[in-house]
C-alpha cells in the first residue's frame, strides 16, 4: 500500500509540473525592447527524485509516459500561444534516449530562432523512436515530424592540459587514458576556438535525441 501511495504522489507531482508550465508570457513574445538572445524559453523535466543531478533512480514506464505526455501537452499549448504572436518562432520537443530525463520543450521567437537550430549533430540515418517505452503515446508521437540527432558530450583537448586543483595521480592516469581513447580515431573531432586559442574538440556519443514538432505557417525548422 505505501508503494502505491508513493506512485500516486509522484503522478500528482508530474501533473502539477505540467500545469505550471503550460503557459508562456504573451507580452514577452511581442516585446520589441527585449534582446534577441533573451527571446528563448525552455522547460525541462525538473522532477524529483529523477531530476536531481546526483539521482540514480530512473522513472518507471508509467511515469515516463506521463512525463512525455506532459511535454507534448506543453508543446501544444505553447504552439497556440506562439502562433498568436504572429512572428516566426522555433518550437520543438527534444526527446533524449537513453537519458530520458534530459528531454524538454524549447522555443525561440523572432530572430532568436537560430539559437537552437544547430544544437545537435544530425544522425547519418533516421532511427525510430522506441515507442514501446511510452505505451499509449504511439499515435501522438506519430503526429509529430521527428528528426534523429546525436546526443554527444564534447571534450576539449586543452582541458586535459589544465591542472586540476583537486586532482590525484589516479585521476591524472584516468584522464590521460581517456584522451588516448579520444585520439584513437574512433570519435568525430574538429578544431575549435576555445578561450582565444585553437584546440581540438572530440564528440563522445551518449545516445540519440529526437527533435520533433508540427509544421505551421509561422514555425521555423
Amino acid at each position: 500500500m505505501p508503494k502505491i501511495r508513493g506512485l500516486r504522489r509522484r503522478s500528482r507531482s508530474i501533473e502539477r509540473w505540467r500545469q505550471a508550465n503550460l503557459f508562456l508570457n504573451p507580452k514577452s513574445l511581442r516585446d520589441s525592447t527585449r534582446p534577441d538572445h533573451h527571446k528563448t524559453c525552455y522547460v525541462k523535466l525538473w522532477l524529483e527524485p529523477w531530476g536531481n543531478l546526483f539521482a540514480t533512480e530512473q522513472p518507471k514506464k508509467g511515469h515516463r509516459t506521463e512525463m512525455l505526455a506532459a511535454l507534448l501537452d506543453i508543446y501544444e499549448s505553447w504552439n497556440v500561444q506562439l502562433a498568436e504572436s504572429e512572428q516566426p518562432y522555433y518550437l520543438k520537443v527534444w526527446l533524449f534516449e537513453p537519458h530520458f530525463m534530459r528531454s524538454q520543450v524549447v522555443c525561440a521567437w523572432g530572430q532568436a530562432h537560430d539559437h537552437y537550430r544547430k544544437t545537435f549533430t544530425p544522425a547519418s540515418k533516421e532511427v525510430a523512436i522506441p515507442t514501446k517505452r511510452y505505451f499509449g503515446l504511439e499515435e501522438r508521437l506519430a503526429g509529430f515530424e521527428w528528426k534523429t540527432h546525436l546526443h554527444e558530450h564534447f571534450y576539449f583537448e586543452s582541458d586535459f592540459d589544465a591542472v586540476q586543483p583537486d586532482g590525484s595521480e589516479g585521476l591524472h592516469v584516468h584522464r590521460q587514458k581517456l584522451l588516448r581513447r579520444l585520439k584513437s580515431g574512433g570519435y568525430a573531432s574538429s578544431d575549435v576556438d576555445f578561450m582565444g586559442k585553437t584546440t581540438k574538440a572530440y564528440a563522445f556519443p551518449l545516445g540519440h535525441v529526437w527533435v520533433g514538432g508540427r509544421s505551421t505557417a509561422l514555425s521555423t525548422q
